[in-house]
């Protein structure tokens, strides 16, 4: 939103020019002073119209081509012959005319019959500061003089080609045959176009002139891919005050929006909205009223561009239009060393590009559950890949963001899969049964052996031991474990494996000899607290076999087994449950030592 004084000041400027501020106009069209204003180009280059030699020939005849005169009448004909119209506009004519002398082509801008005084100053001051600026990069002016009638004549070369702007808007053009490239990326030719326009203005500023409206309507560019700056009809001398609105409203710097001091960098913002014009197909500043394209000039913020825009780009253009025009590069030289840097970091870039298009799928390799040995293999493959072009991009181009922020999101993706693979190597640690597998045998085998030893004496029984008895029994194998257990505590602490072993035997054990002391007071039978406990020790192996070791299956089937021989045979329930309990013991320490994992 623009304060309110500034735009009072483009209404009243607008206004001194009989411009209504509601106007539907082209953004990229030029504000000029009307008839009988004074135009800041008068005082460009100081020009004596009465020192102005007669240039003669016939401005009422403008055919499309002319036939060729009779011999007998060579001696009377013009040197200058007039042989078809280039274009018109406004009170103004450009001509195509041969020269005989030089046997040439050249253009002739001249008036219509009735131009204004001012219109007349203002072609003469035209044609005396581009003639003023002899440069390749500007359009070359071979006379300056008056017709018979007053008219101003100005011949310059005839440039064969077309304006800038027709190839911004097809990249297909036939003109584009003197640059070559590919059709479907023009940006490195419009680089190139602009950077002699940078040329020819550091020139112009050199001998102290401001032009005033640099755009792609306003470079010529020819059958070769020759250059030229066009159009200083609203040049002014460095330093000059733009007391009148004048120039092409998308375009113009803010200070000639608002009637400020122009210099350089007026031209380089006008540069920079030129080159905005080239990254985003739009001129810099757009709206529907002539007010409104203006006012956005007047406020110039900063665009944001689409990724796509190269990021040095995107920041050069910005820079150069600033609001202030201190912040703006100082110079068109300035400008195009800018550009050219940009062209000589045109490898660094594609490199960037070409590591930042491999690193979605590093990070998909790195992030997927389990990978086998190919993806490993590539996945190293595109590390290696990935950090050369970054380092080559970088050391080709220190300065390069996208190489710096590529080796910022590679040392991160490679500190996650890292991380990753240092968890992952902490489980399969934690799961090694070749950790402590001694200590472990240890508990293991005492458990097992003091199950046995309990087993077997109950063959020489007859009948079942008393509950009393019994808990005595089951505290054996259950002391054994927890015995083993403290002895080895540290070394079983070690690995998850052998953690969740000595859990499984101490709480099988203990649930063994818990029930036998519950079943004292409850006045429970010695086959019934047998059956409970296979049923406790089977469900408790399951478990585990679904969750940690599937081998332990087998020793729930085996503990299932006894409580159903506890509960179909209570008379022979002892020597049941001590039989198919010394088995499942034996069948764990053999699962246990040999070192069967999680994945049986």
């Amino acid at each position: 939103m623009q304060p309110l004084d500034a735009l009072t000041t483009i209404h009243a400027r607008l206004a001194a020019v009989a411009i209504d501020a509601d106007t539907v106009l082209d953004a990229a069209a030029t504000v000029r002073a009307p008839a009988g204003a004074k135009h800041g180009a008068n005082a460009a280059v100081a020009v004596d119209t009465q020192d102005l030699p007669r240039i003669s020939l016939d401005l009422s005849v403008t055919p499309p081509i002319a036939p060729e005169p009779a011999a007998d009448a060579r001696s009377s004909r013009r040197d200058l012959e007039v042989i078809g119209k280039l274009g018109e506009g406004g009170m103004g004519l450009v001509l195509l005319a041969r020269q005989r002398s030089l046997d040439r082509e050249v253009a002739v801008k001249t008036l219509r019959p009735g131009a204004s005084a001012a219109e007349r100053d203002a072609l003469i001051a035209e044609g005396a500061v581009t003639g003023f600026l002899e440069h390749p990069g500007i359009v070359p002016v071979h006379a300056l003089g008056l017709h018979d009638d007053g008219r101003p004549v100005l011949v310059m070369k005839r440039v064969d080609g077309v304006a800038w702007r027709e190839l911004l808007l097809d990249p297909s053009h036939p003109a584009w045959d003197g640059f070559g490239g590919d059709a479907s990326d023009r940006l490195d030719r419009h680089l190139e176009i602009l950077m002699q326009v940078c040329n020819a203005l550091g020139y112009a500023h050199a001998r102290g002139i401001v032009h005033r409206d640099v755009k792609p309507q306003n470079v010529l560019i020819g059958r070769f891919g020759d250059v030229y700056l066009a159009d200083f009809g609203l040049a002014v001398r460095r330093g000059a005050l733009a007391s009148a609105m004048a120039g092409t409203p998308g375009y113009m710097a803010p200070e000639m929006a608002l009637g400020g001091e122009v210099d350089e960098r007026t031209d380089v913002y006008l540069l920079g909205a030129t080159l905005h014009e080239i990254l985003t197909g739009r001129v810099r500043h757009e709206g529907r009223h002539v007010a409104a394209v203006i006012a956005r000039s007047a406020e110039s913020a900063p665009y944001e561009y689409p990724p796509s825009v190269p990021a040095d780009l995107a920041a050069l253009a910005n820079r150069a239009t600033a609001r202030d025009p201190a912040e703006r590069p100082p110079t068109a030289a300035e400008m195009r060393r800018a550009l050219a840097d940009h062209g000589r970091h045109k490898s660094s870039r594609a490199l960037s590009a070409s590591a930042a298009a491999r690193l979605p799928r590093l990070r998909a390799l790195s992030e997927a559950p389990s990978g086998d040995e190919a993806e490993r293999r590539e996945a190293d493959a595109l590390i290696a890949e990935i950090r050369f072009a970054l380092t080559v991009a970088r050391d080709e181009w220190p300065d390069n963001p996208a190489a710096r922020q590529g080796l910022e999101a590679l040392d991160a993706l490679l500190e996650t899969r890292r991380a990753r693979a240092a968890r992952l190597e902490a489980l399969a640690r934690d799961l090694d049964p070749a950790i402590a597998a001694r200590p472990r045998t240890v508990v293991a085998v005492a458990m097992a052996s003091a199950a046995v030893l309990v087993g077997v004496s109950a063959l020489f029984v007859s009948r079942a031991p008393p509950p009393r008895t019994f808990l005595l029994q089951s505290l054996v194998p259950f002391s054994a474990v927890a015995i083993g257990t403290l002895v080895f505590r540290r070394q079983l602490a070690r690995s998850a494996f052998n953690r969740q072993t000595a859990a499984g035997l101490l709480i099988g054990t203990g649930a063994m000899s818990l029930g036998a002391a519950l079943a004292i007071p409850l006045g429970v039978g010695t086959a019934a607290v047998m059956c409970f406990g296979s049923l406790v020790f089977a469900a408790l192996e399951g478990f585990v076999s679904t969750t940690l070791f599937p081998w332990m299956r087998w020793l729930a089937a085996i503990m299932l087994t006894s409580a159903i021989a506890c509960a179909l045979w209570p008379a022979h329930a002892f020597t049941s449950f001590s039989v198919l309990s010394s088995l499942a013991a034996l069948a764990g320490v053999g699962f246990a030592t040999r070192g069967v994992d999680a994945r049986g």
